[in-house]
């Protein structure tokens, strides 16, 4: 481990040759006839993460999150759930009725109801 360090230390010390700094040598390395043309990077395509119909996960995901987020916490009374199932069907709506987003909010309804705080027992 010593020698390891000692020889790394070493080849710190040792001049670059011909050069005096590391900025010389580099641009001595830079203007050389064997450089390769610069030429300007290509783009890269970037595919976006889309359904078949052409429509963004990140658009889907983020959706249902704001129609979950909207709708939580669960409550006990009938009118919340009424209102949650037709929210449900207007946002289903919105998206052209995609099986992935109608999965998506199938589970957030599913764990709304998981969630829904326990049944308050009559005191004696």
């Amino acid at each position: 481990m010593i020698e390891i360090k000692r020889r790394r230390q070493q080849a710190e010390q040792m001049p670059v040759r011909g050069a005096q700094t590391h900025a010389d040598s580099l641009e001595r390395h830079c203007t050389d006839d064997k450089a390769p043309i610069k030429q300007p990077a290509l783009k890269r395509e970037i595919r976006p993460f889309v359904n078949g119909a052409g429509v963004s996960y990140r658009t889907l995901f983020r959706d249902a999150f704001d129609y979950f987020e909207s709708h939580y916490p669960p409550r006990r009374d009938l009118s919340y759930w009424e209102r949650a199932a037709k929210d449900m069907g207007n946002a289903s709506a919105d998206h052209g009725c995609d099986e992935f987003f109608d999965g998506l909010l199938i589970k957030i309804y599913e764990e709304l109801g998981r969630t829904m705080p326990p049944e308050e027992e009559p005191g004696p």
